[in-house]
């Protein structure tokens, strides 16, 4: 059809249908001004039917008087052959207010009108409870609305299940047509249900991770598609965006205690649900939370157990780690590690234990080592080993969702290859550590670079080693999960009594070398990333890591409760734990909730980073005969990048004899920071909340207590690292920080 005889037409129906009207041929006018000539558009419309097992679609099924909708309209005329079709002018907006049934536009002489030249269009529309006008004004922006229930007592703008913001999109409609809108909701719900603190008036969801974590939105006129909506990002003061909520009054009672929060589509695996100013409750490290899409609700069942989440139902289809009675016992437990260190296949009395496969081997069944010991020669006289036998770097052992019951030692000396899906139960090893063995943990003496450990379990672990005084140890590595790790370790999970404690041998003469304990990495060149706890169906009992330091020792000492010594990369970690070292001494004592010291080594340029971690539970630093730094996250810092650290827990320091000129730092969240002039505050987001904080005695005049850090470099201020973001509980009497000095020595040590 021809332009000419399409508007000609197009004006003859028009006008027909205008003097159809009552006294149309008095009233007839041009009904628009700002928006070119045509016919103008009506609309209905409705919500999405309601589907509560999947939707978010809450509670108002109809649209009232005085609820307003804002419409943006793009019009085309079709072109012949292959050629595109032609967008005829710019995009048109008006709000429209319900009035008995019928939409009224807001707008004066603006109503959407379709171009007589147009042969269809399409159609945006959104709905905002709290959007009662039209979007103008020089910038074409409307207000903020905040997705929190709490950002305006007075006007409250947070969202319920009856509020926006919701949206619409027609099909494309041919010119003329009525333009029904079903809206649905721009957001995702999620309701994380079965919490067990209920006595909180608040928490706070943030996703620390995401710089482009949005909790709120509003709406903006747009020359491409007349109106869209844009989530933004609102902070008070230094806070991380959050969204803060109540508990969701009209969960299911089978719920139990339930938040419930709006969000903007996306991931949130790693997302925290805090206590009121952010204080550390829990992280929701839920695979099921990485693709949350909108107009749909979702329920995160967890059991929270002293801050740690789990998923319920647990995935992964694992074995019991309680019931061994499934389990085969190992006839010739040196033999069976010989063969996993080759990637070759094994079996006892035709019973098929690893299965040859192309990278390596997979176990079959659990195992059940009996306490018994691969090195011993009386319980394998035959096959013993000399010494643990490594995982070579061209094999992997696939445990295949089994454990390993009642080891005594670890499984291999060094992991070179890949370890995946085993797991570890009941493991317990008590005694003096041979004078020539530096390493220990419960899967591995070391991980090195080519190394890598992945999805593994530990249920139930003690360690309690005597270190003897040796010439032939530089450095003990002591970990859970591996003593020195330079590869990469990722989702470990732990469950139940998890406990290392380490003691001199002699007394007398202490050990002769450093030290590195950790709760589960003794010193940590690679990577660590995602470590919680587990909990079996129907499973009430408490994870806890108890790292206990009680050796004395002339060299440095470094105890932490997730590693002993860093200087590499940790993320994605939430734990209990409890760091004693108060019966300790190390020329240099450094002790921390996460770790007793992370540092970046000279020369270094990429700022190797602790990321999301969450610890709760208590640290008591040890004696110091030069220094001695105590942090709920780490005693000494030096030049390490920290984002979204938060440590809920009690810290003490040595508070006995001190020996002169020995230098003592206390601090909330850290003992001792270190920087040098030309390196940025590294440190952001990070918190201390506890309900105790002690410092050793000022009675050498050489000791510093804050709330944040007990040491902070000359060239730093306490309103750097606060404008970072970082918060700590008010102490009275207590400074934010407790001196500003350089601490010296900084690039001695490993």
């Amino acid at each position: 059809m021809s332009m000419i005889k399409k508007y000609i037409y197009r004006m003859i129906w028009v006008l027909c249908t205008l003097c159809a009207l009552p006294g149309c041929h008095d009233d007839l006018k041009d009904p628009v001004v700002s928006h070119p000539k045509g016919m103008v558009a009506s609309f209905t419309a409705q919500y999405a039917a309601n589907n509560p097992v999947s939707r978010a679609t809450g509670g108002k099924t109809a649209f009232e008087n005085d609820d307003v909708i804002h419409i943006g309209a793009k019009f085309y005329e079709e072109q012949p052959g292959e050629a595109k079709n032609a967008t005829l002018m710019e995009t048109q907006y008006c709000a429209y207010k319900y009035q008995n049934g019928d939409w009224i536009p807001l707008m004066k002489n603006n109503e959407i009108t379709w171009p007589y030249e147009c042969d269809y269009g399409l159609f945006t529309a959104y709905y905002i409870k709290h959007a009662d006008g039209a979007v103008s004004g020089e910038e074409g922006e409307s207000a903020i609305w905040s997705l929190s229930e709490f950002a305006d007592k007075e006007k409250p703008d947070g969202i319920s299940d009856d509020t926006g913001p919701m949206k619409a999109e027609s099909q494309k409609l041919p010119f003329g047509h009525t333009v029904h809108l079903t809206f649905s909701h721009l957001c995702a719900r999620l309701s994380v249900t079965k919490l067990e603190a209920s006595t909180t008036s608040e928490y706070w969801f943030t996703h620390p991770a995401h710089s482009d974590f949005h909790n709120a939105y509003q709406l903006v006129r747009d020359q491409e598609e007349g109106i869209k909506l844009q989530w933004v990002s609102q902070s008070s003061g230094s806070d991380n965006p959050y969204i803060a909520r109540s508990l969701d009054s009209n969960a299911k009672q089978e719920y139990g205690n339930t938040v419930t929060v709006y969000l903007e589509p996306g991931d949130y695996s790693g997302a925290k649900l805090n206590y009121k100013y952010n204080r550390s409750y829990i992280t929701l490290s839920s695979g099921s939370l990485d693709k949350l899409k909108a107009n749909h609700s979702y329920v995160l069942d967890i059991t929270q157990d002293k801050g740690i989440v789990f998923e319920n139902p647990d995935e992964g289809g694992w074995t019991d780690p309680d019931n061994k009675n499934n389990a085969w016992k190992l006839q010739n437990i040196p033999a069976f590690l010989m063969a996993a260190s080759k990637g070759e296949a094994y079996e006892e009395e035709k019973k098929q234990i690893l299965e040859r496969t192309n990278m390596g081997v997979i176990l079959l069944t659990d195992l059940d080592f009996d306490k018994q010991d691969p090195l011993s020669t009386t319980q394998f006289p035959d096959s013993y080993l000399s010494q643990l036998p490594d995982l070579l770097s061209s094999v992997t052992f696939d445990g295949n969702y089994h454990y390993i019951h009642h080891s005594v030692r670890p499984i291999f000396n060094e992991i070179q290859g890949r370890l995946y899906n085993l797991g570890i139960s009941n493991m317990e090893r008590t005694g003096e550590v041979h004078p020539g063995t530096d390493q220990y943990g419960g899967l591995s003496r070391i991980v090195s670079q080519t190394g890598i450990i992945s999805n593994v379990r530990i249920s139930h672990l003690t360690l309690t080693l005597s270190l003897p005084y040796t010439d032939k140890v530089d450095v003990y590595n002591i970990g859970c999960v591996t003593g020195r790790n330079d590869g990469k370790i990722s989702d470990v999970a732990l469950r139940g009594t998890i406990q290392l404690s380490i003691q001199d041998s002699d007394e007398s003469q202490g050990t002769k070398s450093e030290i590195y304990i950790g709760g589960i990495i003794g010193q940590n060149a690679g990577t660590l990333s995602g470590c919680t706890t587990f909990k079996e169906a129907d499973d009430n009992t408490p994870t806890h890591i108890t790292v206990k330091n009680k050796c004395k020792n002339q060299l440095p000492v470094s105890t932490g409760g997730i590693v002993g010594f860093s200087f590499n990369n940790v993320e994605d970690v939430t734990l209990r734990v409890t760091v004693d070292a108060s019966q300790s001494t190390g020329n240099q004592n450094y002790t921390g909730g996460m770790a007793g010291r992370v540092r970046r080594s000279d020369g270094v340029t990429e700022k190797n980073h602790f990321k999301n971690i969450s610890i709760q539970g208590s640290v008591k630093g040890g004696k110091g005969t030069e220094k001695s730094f105590t942090g709920g996250i780490a005693g000494r810092l030096y030049n390490f990048l920290i984002e979204n650290c938060n440590a809920l827990c009690d810290v003490e320091s040595w508070n006995e004899t001190i020996d002169t000129g020995a230098r003592y730092a206390t601090g909330g969240a850290f003992g001792c920071i270190v920087t040098t002039t030309n390196e940025p505050t590294l440190i952001f987001n990070s918190s201390w909340w506890g309900d105790k904080l002690t410092g050793a005695s000022t009675i050498s005049g050489n000791c510093y207590l804050g709330t944040f850090a007990g040491i902070i470099p000359t060239h730093k201020t306490d309103g750097e690292y606060q404008n970072n973001g970082n918060i700590t509980k008010n102490i009275d009497d207590v400074p934010f920080s407790g001196g500003n000095l350089d601490d010296e020595n900084t690039s001695k040590g490993r």
